[in-house]
């Protein structure tokens, strides 16, 4: 029961300045949750950003070399726990080849997300999980002028491990002009 005389009470017998002051501390609390779901949601892109870049500058070494050049990429995606990116596979090729075999229905898919015109060769799977404009990427060499990767017309995807490994396959002959990547 509220007594009279008593001007600066409100709801439940507590003053005004308790109740602003009880919803600043909520307002401050969302706003927290909220830069910090942005924040990681950045470092996934992030890590996205830094994987295309590792691939580029191996692909690269790749392709200047003078000679043969026969080697493992191994990079990182993580894929799990807080700053995973929930991101299963890293596909390689054109959506537009016909050779696809045993990931058929994932480049269907891709293909049907993308509507691709044919000009990126690296995708991520499944795409949604990747963030707005790195679900796929062009790689092309000397500051984004060349082809310099090639997967002989075949389409493939690559697991991404438990611990957010990659690893493909790079080949390069004294003769060819682009660096191969194929499955491990």
């Amino acid at each position: 029961m509220i007594k009279k005389g008593k001007k600066g009470q409100g709801l439940f017998g507590m003053s005004f300045s308790v109740i602003f002051s009880i919803i600043i501390i909520i307002f401050i609390i969302a706003v927290a949750f909220f830069a910090i779901k942005h924040f990681v949601g950045l470092n996934k892109c992030t890590q996205v950003g830094f994987f295309y870049k590792d691939f580029q500058d191996e692909i690269e070494k790749a392709w200047t070399s003078g000679g043969r050049y026969v080697g493992d990429y191994e990079g990182t995606l993580p894929n799990s726990g807080l700053f995973g990116t929930k991101l299963t596979k890293v596909c390689f090729g054109k959506l537009n080849s016909l050779n696809s075999g045993t990931f058929e229905t994932i480049r269907q898919e891709l293909l049907y997300d993308f509507n691709e015109d044919g000009t990126a060769n690296i995708f991520l799977y499944p795409a949604e999980e990747a963030c707005a404009g790195l679900e796929s990427y062009t790689l092309k060499c000397r500051n984004g002028n060349s082809e310099c990767m090639t997967t002989e017309e075949n389409f493939f995807c690559v697991d991404i491990g438990k611990n957010g490994e990659v690893i493909v396959k790079l080949n390069k002959k004294t003769t060819d002009t682009l660096v191969e990547v194929s499955e491990p």
